[in-house]
């Protein structure tokens, strides 16, 4: 009886959820917005928790234009030991290599020398391609000249070959590089899953946060110009500028040409709670001046508005509520056994969610245990849901110490014994033998008893 109100209740639950919450695409990860976006592709996640709370073709090819540069960064700064003291120089043949191409440039003049520290400045902040291929060349040489080179490749393709070594270490399967910048190029793309991979990697390396973080950066004097201060391409972190202004915005990389659209990797913090989030592939929008406005840092302001509202850390289980049961066997005085979380279980959900409705599925359990059993001990596992988004996988422990019935026990082996095969053969073995006795006893008493009929009447 109990079992079927839990299944009649389980089924209560899962009918209103289907009907209460609205559906996802197919496809998609995370929960719904109620505003539309501009961006061909989206992928939002908070960082606290590692939930990806929203996205929008998260797994399609797409070119992610200056964007490229967090993992230039990646590449350069793994590869130059020391960034202060490592030096650079812009050659004619790297300036030649952009002519024509529109490129965003940090002004770095042919025979500048500044340390790899402020070329990745200028790469970040700026958004300087200048910057990208002179680092690129330095490090594809430096690389070159310590490993080898029987491929005979070029600095920039030894650098481009790492850039594309490093996302496939990271797990970037949507993901090739052809160039260090992120101009055009039909070979060249990513995803926004694979960029907010890139991206929260890039967001541990030492110094990363500290450059990509800037509004105005200030250049020391080189060998070529005086002091000079570069600005940021983030205009979400500018307070001027007001359609894109979000305080909380500390980064990342912005990024623009023809064929991705408008794109922007940012990250975002208030209140204990950090996003980060990929907008791509946005054409400009219109705005109320005859100006377009950048879709992608609009969609941004937009989410980051709506994750800080929409969501808050719950405890959705703790470890003294029981979630299953399995049975018990070789227990005196009892038969099931209360399964209970192993540890507390937090997620983060929007702020109006009823606990109750968090639904438990896909539950791994034996159809019973042996005593003696250890509270604590590991015995299954199940899936915490909510409105068809998985929340966490946990494991289902004792709720208990059990101890075994020494009676139980030895009559559980006892029963084991005697159903056991062999037992079974032993048994029918000797009803055999005693079957064929008695057939050989009575077929000898039955010779014994005409012989002493015979000898009787042969004294007669």
């Amino acid at each position: 009886m109990k079992k079927k109100l839990i299944l009649l209740l389980s089924c209560l639950i899962a009918f209103t959820m289907v009907f209460s919450f609205p559906a996802r695409a197919a496809g998609e990860e995370g929960f719904t917005i109620d505003f539309d976006t501009n961006c061909n592709a989206i992928f939002m996640k908070n960082l606290d928790t590692g939930t990806v709370v929203y996205t929008k073709n998260a797994d399609e090819r797409i070119e992610p234009a200056s964007t490229t540069k967090i993992l230039t960064y990646i590449v350069v700064a793994e590869n130059v030991d020391d960034l202060d003291g490592t030096t650079v120089t812009l050659t004619q043949e790297l300036k030649d290599s952009l002519e024509g191409t529109g490129s965003s440039i940090a002004f770095i003049m042919v025979g500048e020398t500044m340390s790899v520290y402020e070329a990745l400045n200028c790469l970040m902040v700026q958004s300087g391609n200048d910057a990208a291929v002179v680092l690129a060349d330095y490090v594809g040489g430096k690389v070159n000249q310590e490993t080898g080179n029987p491929e005979n490749l070029s600095n920039m393709d030894r650098f481009v070959q790492l850039m594309n070594d490093k996302a496939a270490e990271l797990g970037c399967t949507g993901t090739h590089f052809a160039n260090p910048d992120g101009l055009h190029d039909d070979d060249h793309y990513t995803t926004a899953r694979d960029m907010g991979i890139m991206a929260e990697y890039a967001m541990d390396l030492p110094r990363f946060m500290d450059v990509v973080s800037q509004t105005v950066h200030t250049i020391p004097a080189t060998n070529m110009q005086e002091e000079r201060d570069i600005s940021t391409t983030n205009l979400m972190m500018i307070p001027y500028y007001e359609d894109y202004y979000y305080q909380y915005v500390t980064g990342i990389k912005t990024g623009w040409h023809d064929q991705a659209g408008d794109c922007i990797v940012t990250t975002a913090k208030a209140e204990g709670y950090a996003y980060l989030c990929v907008a791509m592939g946005s054409p400009h929008v219109e705005g109320q001046d005859p100006t377009p406005k950048n879709g992608a840092m609009i969609d941004s302001k937009a989410l980051y508005r709506w994750a800080f509202r929409t969501f808050t850390l719950k405890s959705i289980v703790d470890m003294e509520k029981p979630l299953a049961e399995v049975n018990l066997n070789l227990a005196w005085d009892k038969d099931t056994l209360l399964l209970v979380p192993e540890a507390d279980v937090t997620s983060l959900l929007p702020n109006d969610v009823d606990l109750n409705s968090i639904v438990v599925s896909d539950v791994e359990k034996p159809e019973s245990v042996n005593a003696p059993i250890t509270k604590g001990e590991i015995l299954g596992k199940a899936t915490l849901s909510y409105a068809n988004h998985q929340l966490a996988t946990i494991n289902l422990v004792a709720s208990e110490d059990v101890q075994r019935s020494d009676l139980l026990y030895y009559w559980e082996g006892a029963k084991n014994i005697i159903s056991s095969p062999w037992f079974l053969g032993i048994v029918g073995l000797f009803v055999v033998l005693f079957i064929i006795y008695l057939i050989i006893a009575t077929i000898y008493n039955r010779r014994d008893r005409r012989k002493r009929k015979v000898k009787k009447y042969r004294k007669f």
